[in-house]
């Protein structure tokens, strides 16, 4: 943001969260880190800062059915669950058929999506 500060919502409710004020500059970036109650902001002031949450702040925030783990710790049901909220039903005997699990998943490609499971 130009007015030095950086604002958390909720984007479900447009709550907002956490504003955040330490920077002296433009903030010209940030970035969550996954799975983790962690947020990196840097500034033209020439400084990152990281910003720890708590638990509470991310269950506020939390979308209800959010997987709870790594995705590459899924199992080939979770797979498939993701499969069909994503749309994507017509895939999961696909998926099953070929022990997709979420190390599998991550590691999917076109070319294998196209040639190995058509």
């Amino acid at each position: 943001s130009v007015d030095k500060s950086v604002i958390v919502y909720d984007t479900k409710t447009e709550n907002i969260l956490h504003t955040l004020t330490q920077h002296t500059r433009y903030v010209t970036t940030c970035a969550f880190a996954p799975n983790i109650l962690l947020l990196a902001t840097g500034s033209m002031d020439k400084t990152v800062n990281i910003w720890q949450f708590d638990t509470e702040t991310l269950c506020q925030a939390k979308i209800p059915d959010q997987p709870k783990q790594f995705t590459e710790n899924w199992s080939e049901d979770d797979v498939s669950n993701w499969l069909c909220a994503e749309g994507l039903e017509d895939l999961v005997d696909i998926f099953k058929m070929n022990n997709i699990d979420g190390r599998e998943l991550l590691n999917l490609t076109k070319e294998s999506l196209a040639d190995d499971l058509k």
